[in-house]
């Protein structure tokens, strides 16, 4: 999410609650996510540490759509403040 990024987003997969989004080189924090699964609906919720281009939020709601196809569910998309689990990014 760092604004010299220029390939879409990471996730990845922590213990702990929120765990980062990274850019794909791995070094750069661009914010912190957390989901939400119930029945067919998936909500997630990302807080970006930085503002997004255009672009990364294209990108952004690709990586979404793709979570969304793996866990079989319908995915929303809110950014905002995570609120859930201890701050870290």
């Amino acid at each position: 999410m760092a604004t010299a990024m220029s390939s879409s987003l990471e996730w990845r997969q922590s213990p702990a609650d929120g765990p980062p989004c990274v850019d794909r080189t791995g070094y750069d924090p661009g914010g912190v996510w957390h989901q939400r699964h119930s029945g067919g609906k998936l909500a997630i919720t990302v807080e970006p540490l930085h503002g997004l281009t255009a672009a990364q939020r294209r990108e952004l709601d690709d990586e979404i759509e793709l979570v969304g196809a793996v866990m079989q569910a319908k995915p929303t998309l809110t950014l905002g403040t995570v609120t859930v689990g201890p701050p870290h990014a």
